[in-house]
């Protein structure tokens, strides 16, 4: 990979024993690294076949495994590599806290799942993310393809076509018009063939990225706002979601819809928080609505990236139960990025450790007990937390002798 001196490091010193770097030095690292982000970037957006990203899962328990994963930022001075070869695998519907010191590559990691790396600075350089997705058949014109009703014998059911008023349309020759009668799903919407298949998000064009954001993959920040516009009510982007991601959604089912899932996260009188603005709110409001939002379509995988780092003590404990309860009601899977050790130890059946830069994981720790009541209560809580501490603690001592 790319050197950040053009030289070797006792020759790229000066007076005071500091490294520096000459013009001619930096305008060379500069013209290579530009280079390699044009050529990363233009790959970001080919147009390939799906077979050439289609791959399969080193276990079919598993929703998401992250291999070898290699995530740099290229500027005018070097190559900051924030992710050097992170690996660790996601359960189906489980919980994994990710921890470990700032700028070791927490965020870099989340963010690379999503394809939300800012580019052209930031790229994935290598490594594999394979994904298990449940994603909707497509016809030849990339329309859902529904599911028809069919009798005892395995044929279509048709119906008569009518119009507005009930009545039967026909065709030219007077003979009424037929259509298949779709089947209907708990939703009270029409039900839409799926498949099973794994993506690799690493090598997926950005431009196919719109069939897992927000229907399979979604995301909460650390900021709510960041993801909440300020001019628009609650209700209008929530029902955005479920507008844009579910075949099928009417305003009436949207409405009906975001209602619940602001109930679900705990939110008081969500019909009167519908009609809200986003700063008519506290932040902890904030960050339940988030939460909704991100929850709305039913994703296999939700991602959080320090989600309750701006809330006070007892807000924050009262979020984290909530967070298990909806994920224990809903079965999906979920990675929480937290700087907390307690907070890991308490919602994560996983906790994946990962070093200062460049960023990877040294080690995971299995946290299975955290499904047993009052468990911030227990003495193995206190054990687990105490544990981890001293295992960061040892990490980021060895990280210092290493490049004292």
């Amino acid at each position: 990979m790319l050197k950040l001196f053009g030289k070797k490091e006792s020759e790229n010193k000066n007076s005071s024993g500091n490294h520096y770097m000459t013009g001619k030095e930096i305008r060379e690292i500069a013209k290579a690294n530009a280079k390699e982000m044009r050529r990363l970037e233009k790959a970001k957006f080919r147009s390939v076949p799906q077979s050439e990203y289609t791959t399969e899962m080193k276990d079919e328990k598993n929703i998401l495994e992250v291999e070898d994963l290699h995530s740099y930022f290229f500027t005018d001075q070097g190559v900051v590599k924030a992710v050097n070869g992170v690996s660790f695998e996601i359960p189906l519907n489980s919980t994994v806290g990710v921890v470990g010191e700032s700028g070791c590559g927490k965020s870099v990691t989340s963010m690379s799942i999503m394809r939300l790396l800012q580019g052209p600075s930031g790229q994935i350089v290598s490594g594999s993310i394979r994904f298990k997705a449940n994603d909707f058949k497509r016809d030849e014109n990339g329309e859902f393809i529904p599911v028809y009703k069919r009798d005892e014998k395995g044929e279509i059911i048709y119906e008569d076509v009518t119009d507005a008023s009930g009545n039967v349309v026909c065709d030219r020759n007077g003979n009424p018009k037929r259509r298949p009668v779709q089947e209907i799903g708990e939703n009270g919407l029409g039900v839409y063939e799926k498949e099973e298949c794994v993506f690799d998000i690493a090598k997926m064009p950005i431009n196919e990225m719109y069939r897992l954001r927000g229907r399979q993959l979604s995301m909460v920040f650390q900021e709510p706002m960041t993801s909440l516009n300020p001019v628009f009510t609650i209700g209008n982007q929530l029902d955005e979601v479920s507008l844009l991601h579910v075949p099928g959604a009417t305003k009436e089912f949207a409405k009906k819809r975001s209602i619940e899932m602001l109930d679900m996260v705990g939110i008081s009188m969500p019909e009167r928080v519908y009609a809200s603005y986003p700063h008519e709110l506290s932040g902890g409001m904030r960050q339940r609505l988030a939460m909704a939002r991100a929850l709305t379509c039913d994703a296999d995988l939700l991602l959080m990236d320090e989600p309750l780092s701006a809330l006070d003590a007892l807000l924050r404990e009262e979020m984290q139960d909530m967070l298990k309860r909806c994920w224990c009601e809903q079965g999906y899977a979920q990675v929480l990025v937290t700087h907390s050790i307690e907070e890991a130890v308490y919602l994560g059946q996983r906790i994946v450790v990962m070093s200062p830069r460049p960023g990877r994981v040294v080690h995971v720790l299995e946290n299975a007990e955290m499904q047993q009541e009052n468990w911030r209560d227990a003495d193995l809580f206190f054990e687990r937390c105490r544990a981890l501490r001293e295992m960061l603690r040892d990490i980021v001592a060895k990280e210092e002798v290493a490049h004292a």
